[in-house]
């Protein structure tokens, strides 16, 4: 999950920019960056088994996170992609 969440939370920005140059990145994606960099590191001690004890909680909290941000990263900008 780690190897997934980390370059699409990088990237996203830079791919967004691309698609819509003109327009500036919403507050929703600061948002959305800023929780996503909280889930990393939660799964990153997970794996380290640092401050808290292994288990699936953590991994289950990040597949819900990249669900629900595709989900609204999709919602939010379908309407451009319909005016296309």
């Amino acid at each position: 999950m780690l190897l997934v969440l980390i370059p699409w939370l990088i990237t996203y920005g830079f791919r967004r920019k691309a698609a819509a140059p003109t327009q500036n990145l919403p507050l929703r994606w600061y948002i959305m960056t800023f929780l996503g960099i909280a889930v990393v590191a939660v799964l990153g001690l997970n794996v380290a088994s640092v401050l808290i004890h292994s288990g699936p909680g953590p991994l289950a909290i990040a597949t819900i996170f990249v669900l629900s941000f595709a989900s609204v990263a999709f919602i939010a900008t379908y309407s451009t992609f319909l005016l296309d």
